[in-house]
């Protein structure tokens, strides 16, 4: 591409414009046009008909703006013809695409002129005729350009032609029809064996030194071109013999052949030539060349010989071909018309015949199967294909025309004629099936030998990790089985696991009230503070419904995805921040339990994904939490076991004070007695003194005859021979009794007391005596530790099915620490100063006669110097109205048991039970028949059994109104009894009253009674009138309104 010189332009001219601006018109044009009227170029494509014309126009346009020549326009002009020289276009056909452009351009403008300024016409002329020069001048450069490259490529190709001859050894003559003589070069004679510079040569010369087998053909094909009206052109070839000329002085003739003086040499000559004939079509002149060609006719004889062989050679392949252990076939045309197929391929398509038919013909059943598709892609694109074990189905005629499946591996290659155009397709194909089959044996054996291998490898890693895990274990139950601290076991625990199982572990303890309490950590220490703070917060009580309560009612429980877990399970979004913020991603829940009790919760995590728990961390961390849980059981046994040795050092202490304290308590009285004694019988005439005296000899005669009575009721109570012996009690004239009791020393002590007592308290059954003893002991002991002026409150109730009485002061109280062992033997709060005396008895006095009733009794304290307050809660069992006790006789004295005085109130219907159906249970025979005469005469039908089991036979038989049974027999107790009582239908007596009888009377006893299934638990001895009471009330017989009630 040329450079554009500058050019001074001056102000662009009308036509100038047109030209610029519809360039791309113009172009589009005459492409058209010319295509049509100059068929050389027609061939060309858009780029190269446009060639640089484009740019010619717009340098066009820029010539005729300006006086002075532009280089440019005259270098694309230049180029243009360059570049139709080069593609063969003919001067002529240059001359006719400028004449249409010409044309074009000048339609173009004149469509114009509506458009053109108002100039003369002298100026639109000038415009007009300097375009038409301009158009001149380019084809003039592109026409002249053409014509000197075509002469200089003219000269250089005679040049060339001249050479070519030189170098081909050709010779020229020349024959004149009419003087029949030739004409040759020193070339052309030394042909024919004449030597160099010679004469003309006759055609009968030429003629004899022609082969004898050649002379008359050559004659003849001579005379035949020389006739009027023959070929223009001759061709022969024939052999020529002939002496060599004489040799020179390097013994080779003029051609540069080394030849033999004495040999005659024959050798193919080939001739060609042209015929000039004149006006009348007579020849005038025949010219043409000769050339030896002998070493020619040598390669044919050889490419002859090579021809035989490889026809040998090709029947050969053919053989090889046919008998080919692969299948082989060709394919011609679009269509894939078969044109060869060797038998192992015609084997393989069920010994079908398919040369000659085209594919989809032959073969139908793969058109289907998209292999026709496959060779048309071959054939399209001349891309090869090759498939690999790829399955095709194959109708076999043979077979009855059944499909069999084979598995090929095959390719598809191009064939291509000399043009390189794909005239087929060359199919190789190789049936693998077999192989493939013995191929996947031997893959099914080999993998079979690796999962062999594999489980073997596996079977031998899990004994080695059952063997870790074992040691382990083994390990961790004997770090912990030595510890006898429950933090300790723990603190153990979390630093086995963490890192040898997980990355983080936490150890939690349930407290006696169910709530959680974090004992271990093995986290990173920044992290351990924060976390004890939230845990505190959030799951230490014991009513939080969060999810680490929860999992201790569950099995061990693997949780995968922690975060998502707990952000579901916690409401606190500062608690589910805070756990989140740890980066644990799976945590284990594993419940610590011994039995059925759980006593704590390991909690084992992971951080990141690069480890995850399996089952077999489940069964480690299940087995160490059991192991941890014994663990922590025997650790507090062993704490208990301190304790208990403790208390019993303590009790032991607690025996020797309480032996001073007898000593000194028994002293005191009997320091006064002794004392009086003395000074009465030395004044025995003194009356004043006299009886000052007897006064203060009877009340510590009276005390220490108390004294001697707790003593008498601690021995009762250790050997377990404290007994009740209960009747009806009105408890307003108990509670009056005591206060009349306790009131002198409480107004000593200007001590208010005040009473709440619910008049409709009425009767329970208890023993009055040692109610009597309760009642007081609690209301002296509130009297004494009151400080003057101080208050003592107290109140009756019944409330449900219980009888409560209470008596609070605001007295000295009790300290936290001693609240526990107030109801102790032998404890006192004041052991060194004895400002109070007493022996420290009476509170646990009254703890056992309370539960001894069945009930319990409390203590409560806010502590020093806030008072105190104890209250007795005892079943009411049959509570008698006020109205149903029987009036006293006149004159009948009345004690604080009652108005009535013991069972003497109590008058019950003389068959209060009656057709009431009893079993009775007992393993003592006098037990039974006592019980059989009592219940028998209300009315009752008895039924007795010695044992459980004879008990379960008659349930079985019959079914009872109600049941009584002792607890404590051989064998199968009471308890027992109760439970397959209670499993039973109720159609079968699973809902009867169950009666309780037992020599213990403890609170507890009476829990697990009740717990067992007993509707009511009664202490032994029985009092037959509280038993038939109870049975009734529990069967619904009201006292009062049973036939023979006294009411």
């Amino acid at each position: 591409m040329c450079q554009t010189p500058s050019v001074n332009i001056r102000e662009r001219t009308w036509t100038a414009r047109i030209i610029a601006r519809e360039r791309d018109r113009i172009m589009d044009i005459w492409q058209g046009t010319v295509r049509e009227r100059v068929p050389g170029l027609r061939a060309l494509s858009k780029p190269l008909l446009h060639d640089h014309l484009p740019q010619s126009l717009i340098a066009l346009a820029e010539w005729m703006d300006t006086d002075e020549a532009n280089p440019r326009f005259a270098l694309l002009s230049e180029e243009h013809g360059i570049q139709r020289l080069s593609h063969g276009i003919l001067l002529r056909e240059i001359a006719s695409e400028y004449r249409v452009l010409r044309e074009i351009i000048l339609g173009v403008v004149a469509e114009h002129d509506e458009e053109a300024p108002a100039s003369s016409r002298a100026a639109r002329a000038k415009e007009l005729a300097r375009l038409n020069s301009g158009l001149d001048y380019a084809v003039t450069r592109a026409i002249e350009t053409y014509a000197d490259i075509r002469e200089d490529a003219v000269k250089m190709l005679q040049e060339r032609l001249q050479l070519a001859i030189d170098a081909a050894g050709v010779g020229t003559w020349d024959f004149d029809p009419i003087t029949r003589v030739f004409a040759w070069d020193n070339r052309c004679r030394a042909l024919f064996g004449l030597p160099s510079g010679g004469e003309t040569v006759t055609y009968a010369e030429f003629l004899d030194a022609i082969h004898p087998d050649d002379r008359a053909h050559v004659d003849a094909e001579v005379s035949q071109v020389l006739l009027p009206g023959g070929p223009r052109s001759y061709r022969g070839e024939y052999r020529v013999l002939s002496r060599p000329a004489a040799p020179g002085a390097d013994g080779r003739r003029a051609d540069g052949e080394r030849i033999s003086s004495s040999s005659i040499e024959e050798h193919w000559v080939l001739s060609e030539g042209r015929i000039l004939f004149d006006h009348q079509g007579h020849a005038i002149r025949f010219i043409g060349t000769a050339v030896d060609v002998s070493a020619a006719h040598r390669v044919l004889a050889v490419e002859q010989g090579a021809r035989e062989q490889a026809d040998a050679a090709h029947a050969t392949l053919h053989a090889l071909f046919m008998g080919a252990p692969v299948a082989i076939a060709v394919t011609r045309g679009p269509k894939h018309r078969f044109e060869l197929a060797n038998a192992y391929y015609m084997r393989m398509v069920g010994k079908r015949s398919v040369v000659g038919q085209d594919v989809a013909d032959a073969l139908p059943e793969v058109v289907a199967q998209g292999f026709p598709r496959l060779l048309d892609q071959v054939y399209e694109t001349g891309v090869p294909y090759y498939g690999i074990e790829t399955p095709v189905e194959l109708r076999h005629e043979v077979d009855g025309g059944r499909l069999h499946t084979a598995l090929l591996n095959f390719a598809y290659e191009p064939i291509r004629d000399p043009d390189g155009r794909v005239t087929g397709v060359f199919t190789l194909a190789f049936d693998v099936s077999e192989n493939v089959r013995a191929r996947k044996i031997i893959e099914d054996a080999k993998q079979l030998a690796e999962e062999n291998a594999a489980r073997e490898s596996a079977a031998r890693q899990e004994a080695e990790d059952a063997a870790r895990r074992s040691a382990f274990l083994v390990s961790a139950v004997e770090h912990i089985s030595h510890r006898l601290h429950v933090e300790t076991i723990l603190q153990e625990v979390t630093s086995l696991i963490v890192p040898e199982i997980a990355d983080m572990a936490t150890a939690r303890i349930v407290g006696p009230k169910g709530e959680l309490r974090l004992v271990s950590a093995a986290v990173p220490p920044t992290v351990e503070s924060e976390m004890r703070d939230q845990f505190a917060v959030f799951e230490a009580p014991s009513g939080s419904s969060n999810p680490f309560h929860e999992a201790l009612t569950t099995d061990v429980r693997i949780i995968d995805d922690f975060p998502d877990w707990i952000t579901k399970q916690v409401a606190s979004p500062e608690y589910v921040a805070f756990m989140r913020g740890l980066g644990v991603t799976q945590i284990i829940l594993v419940p610590m339990k011994t039995h059925d009790t759980t006593v704590g919760l390991l909690t084992v995590g992971l951080v990141g994904k690069e480890r995850t728990f399996d089952p077999a961390h489940t069964q480690i961390l299940r087995t160490l939490g059991k192991h941890a849980a014994l663990a922590i059981e025997n650790a507090r046994l062993y704490e208990e076991a301190q304790e208990l040795r403790r208390r019993a050092e303590e009790a032991s202490v607690a025996k020797d004070q309480f032996i001073a304290t007898v000593s000194h308590e028994l002293r005191t009285p009997l320091n006064a007695i002794l004392g009086w004694a003395q000074i009465i019988k030395a004044n025995p005439g003194a009356a004043p003194m006299l009886q000052k005296g007897m006064d203060t000899i009877e009340r510590n005669a009276r005390a220490q005859s108390q004294l001697i009575e707790d003593l008498l009721d601690i021995s009762r109570i250790v050997v377990g021979k404290l007994r009740i012996e209960p009747s009806s009690v009105f408890i307003p004239r108990v509670i009056e009794s005591a206060l009349d009791s306790a009131r002198p020393a409480a107004e000593a002590k200007k001590i208010e007391l005040v009473t709440d007592v619910d008049p409709d308290v009425g009767h329970i059954i208890a023993d009055p005596d040692r109610l009597q003893q309760v009642v007081w002991n609690l209301i002296s002991n509130s009297v004494k530790f009151t400080p003057p002026g101080g208050k003592v409150s107290v109140s009756a109730h019944r409330k449900a099915s219980q009888f409560e009485f209470s008596v609070c002061d605001n007295g000295k109280g009790i300290a936290p620490d001693f609240l526990p062992y107030v109801f102790e033997k032998f404890h006192q709060v004041e052991q060194g100063t004895r400002k109070t005396g007493g022996l420290g008895l009476g509170l646990a006095i009254v703890r056992n006669i309370v539960e001894l009733h069945g009930g319990t009794v409390s203590a409560e304290s806010e502590g020093l110097g806030k008072g105190a307050c104890f209250t007795v809660r005892i079943p009411i069992r049959a509570a008698l109205r006020p109205h149903t006790r029987t009036p006293h006789p006149p004159n009948a004295p009345e004690d604080a048991a009652g108005e009535g005085g013991g069972d003497a109130d109590l008058q019950l219907p003389a068959r209060i039970l009656d057709g009431v159906r009893l079993l009775i249970v007992d393993d003592e025979p006098d037990a039974r028949e006592l019980l059989t005469a009592i219940l028998g005469d209300a009315g009752a039908i008895v039924r007795i059994a010695a044992s459980v089991d004879e008990a379960v036979t008659l349930l079985d038989a019959e079914v009872p109104d109600a049941l009584v049974s002792d607890i404590g027999m051989p064998g199968k107790d009471g308890h027992s009894l109760a439970r397959h009582l209670r499993a039973l239908p109720r159609e079968q007596g699973g809902r009867i009253p169950a009666v309780a009888l037992t020599a213990h009377a403890r609170s507890e006893d009476r829990t697990r009674a009740l717990t067992a299934g007993f509707t009511t638990h009664i202490p032994k001895p029985v009092d037959p009138t509280e038993l038939i009471v109870v049975l009734a009330n529990a069967l619904g017989r009201d006292v009062q309104d049973l036939p023979g009630s006294n009411a």
